[in-house]
């Protein structure tokens, strides 16, 4: 309720602040006084600063500070900073944060403040919700990256289109953004760069790069010391032959889940959710397997978490998204009802495997229902993820692994068939994990399908395993559907 009264205190706030533009200015003075009193609100959190912002507008509509009050405005309202806060948005919020800056870049062309409103609406237009605008943004971000300023807007533009291009896949383009600069975003870049080197499996490479990400203070939501785990992690594997999966002989660690638990995903926090089958709630458990508040949910089928860490839930008749927020309904699923399989891209769109997995449709913000993209009669698609740009498909009957570019063309993405594969996860190298049911195994595969490393459940102490999920630092989670107990494989 917070939210919607903020959201519908800063419209009228704008609607005021437009009326006003036409007239003259009346007291310069006056405004600047009045700006000193409403940044000081906005930083207090008062609910009175957005009407102090408006009234700068007010009293002076063509004076200097006239662009800073919108732009203060649209960052109150929620207006991203970075590519990682996109996630956080939700329409109304957005919606709010994008009616000023539109009028700082229609009006105030010339003001000191129109690269950081052309920045901040280009990632809204880049953000997963209904109407998103990704060319359009892409734009507007190489627009502001070529420009002579020193402003840090620009550099932060071309740190924008690294994070856009590593989430289509475009590897060499997004290390191109991500050229090390000299101003904040040093950090978010390095660890950027490192993601890149992670991709592309030079692991010694990325863990340099995310230290340096991580004592230039790179933020929690790059992800850098868990990534930074995985990377080491790898070094040593390689170095060492005996900590590798083939090489276990004994039972993983374990953390407990709830006994009922049957489905699995890994929220970015690093945060396990299962859904308990038998009391048909949603649980989240933190790395000690200490347990949160239960969200009641019935007839839950599918289970997935996106780039920022939501997650979404399908059940026998929509599709739910679980975040801060809390439950939120955002698709009737109708004929892919109770899917065998989902997964959620960083665009917001939804991959939806149908109740049998003979087909597979496609779902995005403001779409009124699903669209088909592949149909395949006996196929049998029991598990989805998304990785590197690409939806990834187990066919539980014939054994393969699908991928899918962003054209709609499937490809066989394995060098190798599994006799039943029914779970899939993918971490931050772009590695594949795949359950295999009947030879009760987990085997990891390149990001070019290539099988890097296999784990035999049974030595490994897991008898029943149903689901996968990898962590930000790389170890898969096998959720064994007998005990409701994580095993870790690193």
């Amino acid at each position: 309720m917070r939210a919607a009264a903020s959201a519908g205190l800063l419209a009228a706030a704008l609607a005021a602040t437009c009326g006003a533009f036409a007239q003259a200015d009346a007291d310069p003075a006056a405004a600047e006084q009045q700006y000193r009193l409403a940044q000081r609100l906005g930083a207090e959190g008062s609910p009175q600063a957005a009407a102090a912002f408006e009234k700068v507008v007010t009293l002076s509509p063509r004076g200097p500070l006239a662009d800073d009050a919108l732009v203060d405005l649209a960052r109150l309202a929620g207006a991203p900073d970075w590519p990682e806060d996109l996630g956080g948005l939700d329409v109304s919020r957005a919606a709010v944060a994008r009616a000023p800056l539109e009028k700082v870049v229609s009006a105030y062309a010339d003001g000191d403040r129109i690269l950081e409103a052309r920045y901040r609406l280009a990632l809204l237009r880049w953000a997963p919700l209904p109407g998103r605008e990704p060319v359009r943004a892409r734009e507007e971000l190489i627009a502001l990256a070529a420009s002579p300023s020193r402003d840090r807007w620009p550099i932060a533009s071309r740190y924008a289109l690294g994070v856009l291009d590593e989430q289509s896949g475009a590897w060499d383009r997004a290390a191109g953004g991500f050229e090390r600069p000299d101003s904040d975003v040093a950090s978010r870049a390095a660890a950027g760069l490192a993601r890149t080197l992670l991709a592309a499996g030079r692991f010694g490479d990325a863990a340099a790069w995310y230290q340096e990400a991580i004592e230039s203070g790179a933020p929690a939501t790059t992800r850098a010391s868990a990534q930074r785990e995985l990377a080491l992690r790898e070094v040593l594997r390689e170095r060492l032959p005996a900590r590798r999966w083939a090489a276990v002989a004994a039972p993983l660690a374990v953390t407990a889940t709830t006994k009922g638990a049957g489905l699995m995903t890994a929220a970015g926090d690093g945060r396990v959710v299962v859904f308990d089958r038998k009391n048909e709630v949603l649980c989240a458990f933190d790395a000690k397997g200490a347990a949160g508040t239960p969200v009641p949910l019935a007839e839950v089928t599918a289970l997935a978490s996106d780039p920022f860490g939501r997650v979404f839930a399908a059940t026998k008749e929509t599709l739910v998204r679980w975040d801060a927020a809390g439950l939120t309904n955002v698709l009737t699923l109708g004929s892919f009802s109770a899917p065998a399989a989902i997964a959620v891209d960083a665009s917001g769109t939804v991959w939806i495997a149908d109740r049998k997995g003979d087909r597979i449709a496609r779902w995005a913000a403001g779409m009124p229902a699903p669209a088909i993209v592949r149909e395949s009669k006996g196929a049998g698609v029991s598990a989805l993820v998304v990785a590197g740009g690409r939806l990834i498909a187990a066919e539980e009957k014939t054994g393969r692994l699908v991928a899918f570019s962003a054209s709609g063309a499937a490809t066989t993405f394995a060098t190798s068939t599994f006799r039943r594969p029914i779970a899939l996860s993918v971490d931050a190298a772009l590695r594949i994990a795949v359950l295999d049911d009947k030879e009760e195994t987990v085997t990891r595969l390149s990001p070019s399908g290539d099988p890097i490393d296999t784990l035999a459940l049974g030595p490994a102490g897991v008898s029943h395993a149903v689901a996968l999920a990898a962590t930000p630092s790389g170890a898969v989670l096998i959720l064994d559907g007998g005990s409701g107990a994580v095993a870790v494989a690193p």
